[in-house]
């Protein structure tokens, strides 16, 4: 990838709508949106670049360079695995992420110290000896306080001997160095996706809400477009919808204090290369709201190739004013526009029918959310919830089976004769142990239904 391409990113505090503004990216041809469904959150991610540049760049401390890099290696071999980078940029992201740790690295070599193995797994037999190593130093200095021949260091603390297994040790003062070497890898990463003949690369959660200008100087020319949405809705849908724990929801204070200090940015940034949209606004005022992104980015209107196919204001309408629909929290709502009134969509200047309404049947979520949130004061769960348990269980284990995850694969790829071949094997292998995975993942569901 060039590094003239230009990097859009929409990022939101946590479900703010963030994915509304990815979708009306979606519908220009100029604009590449690559990843479908998937946050790109690796830059801002606890251990990701903004904590290791704090210890590599700000304060390159022997012992915290060291356990900055592990912590950022094993968050990438976790992302690559477990959340979808390893099948986005097609098996690089983890390779390209450790030449970029390599060339960040002034040396390395076989050592220790008390917290170099936080990230590292010791087999039996070096626990066994660590464990093993204080006792025998202790009897060591025990028999040698008498021994007037006995070494010892001129130290100011009492140091105790200990076998301390070997482990890869790094170091590195990156002041210098470290944005260079970040954006190149950056790039490179990037380069990995098929953009195709785009001007511009969309990513969904690229860059944090808060704190933007620690990672905008990664990258030559970057936009960020900050999605939020009125607290009301957002407190409503956390509770009916997505039990998201990540938001204070048990106590209405809580959730307003949690809501000002997440927000706290908001109301005095005046960065150039970052705007704030309110999700309300892009529903309701579509047009001024699409235009406004659009002279932001400065892209031009006729790029605007495929307007309303992914994001139709029509039908997104459907997900706001929750709680004028959910009149179980009331006192809730008038405290948020009592205490958060400045973050509160106006509704006035509009008139609402019954096409602003949500059609679904909705009394079930309150049902199974009231359940949910009792569960960890009530230890029966009803026979209700542990036959969804059951169902949801045999169909997630299927499709979660080898064999299919085989054949997405197989129709992802293009065809090649060598492809083919791997597809057969893995499809006979996965075949012949599907049974008896799939008898294994009952057996346990139905102990998990019993005894839950």
């Amino acid at each position: 990838m060039s590094e003239n391409i230009k990097i859009i990113t929409c990022t939101g505090y946590g479900n703010s709508g963030s994915s509304a503004g990815t979708d009306f990216l979606k519908e220009f041809d100029s604009i590449s949106v690559p990843c479908n469904n998937f946050e790109c959150t690796f830059l801002h991610e606890p251990d990701g670049i903004a904590d290791l540049a704090y210890a590599l760049e700000v304060e390159p401390h022997r012992l915290k360079a060291d356990l900055a890099i592990k912590r950022f290696l094993d968050l990438i071999s976790r992302l690559n695995k477990n959340y979808g980078y390893r099948s986005h940029f097609k098996n690089t992201f983890q390779p390209i992420m450790t030449e970029y740790i390599q060339e960040l690295v002034d040396c390395t070599w076989k050592g220790g110290w008390h917290r170099a193995y936080e990230e590292e797994t010791l087999s039996l037999k070096e626990n066994a000896r660590r464990d093993f190593s204080v006792m025998y130093f202790e009897e060591v200095y025990k028999k040698n306080l008498h021994n007037e021949k006995k070494q010892s260091l001129y130290e100011p603390d009492n140091w105790q001997r200990q076998y301390l297994p070997y482990v890869t040790q790094y170091y590195t003062n990156a002041r210098e160095t470290f944005i260079s070497v970040t954006k190149k890898y950056l790039y490179k990463l990037f380069a990995q996706l098929p953009y195709g003949n785009a001007d511009y690369l969309a990513l969904d959660q690229l860059l944090p809400p808060i704190s933007h200008r620690l990672y905008s100087r990664y990258f030559d020319w970057i936009r960020t477009i900050i999605i939020d949405r009125d607290p009301r809705d957002l407190y409503i849908a956390s509770k009916f919808f997505w039990g998201s724990r990540y938001i204070p929801l048990d106590n209405i204070d809580t959730f307003i204090t949690w809501f000002k200090s997440t927000r706290s940015e908001r109301l005095t940034d005046t960065s150039n290369n970052v705007i704030y949209i309110q999700l309300e606004d892009l529903i309701y005022d579509y047009e001024n709201a699409k235009n406004k992104i659009i002279q932001f980015i400065g892209i031009s209107p006729e790029k605007h190739k495929t307007p309303l196919k992914f994001f139709n204001p029509q039908k997104s309408c459907v997900n706001t004013r929750l709680w004028t629909k959910y009149n179980f929290y009331n006192d809730d709502i008038k405290k948020i526009e009592q205490e958060l009134t400045p973050f509160c969509f106006d509704y006035s200047k509009y008139n609402f029918n019954e096409m602003n309404s949500r059609k679904t049947v909705d009394f079930m979520f309150h049902d199974l959310q009231h359940e949910a949130d009792t569960m960890r004061i009530k230890k029966h769960i009803s026979l209700k919830l542990r036959f969804l348990y059951f169902k949801r269980k045999l169909i997630r284990c299927a499709l979660d089976a080898a064999i299919v995850k085989t054949m997405q694969w197989f129709k992802r790829e293009k065809k090649t004769p060598a492809l083919c071949f791997r597809f057969l094997i893995k499809f006979g292998v996965y075949a012949t142990f599907f049974p008896f995975y799939y008898l294994y993942e009952i057996l346990k569901a139905i102990i998990n239904f019993i005894i839950m």
